[in-house]
């Protein structure tokens, strides 16, 4: 394969899996540092946080995906 640069929320980031379909999961921080979970797919970047209804709780990393997509 070929390395890729990913983006980012803002600041860091760090890769866990990769499924077959070539979707990332893992995290980055937005401006002000705060790691969210996220996943890449196509070259673009999802908050995962903005995708569910969280009730309170906040998603800090993405740790692993599977074949149908489920994280």
């Amino acid at each position: 394969g070929v390395r890729t640069a990913l983006p980012t929320l803002g600041q860091d980031a760090f890769t866990h899996s990769i499924n077959n379909a070539g979707t990332i999961t893992g995290w980055s921080q937005d401006n002000n540092g705060v790691q969210q979970a996220t996943i890449w797919k196509n070259g673009s970047i999802t908050d995962l946080n903005a995708l569910v209804n969280t009730n309170g709780f906040h998603l800090a990393s993405a740790d692993g995906i599977n074949e149908v997509g489920e994280i």
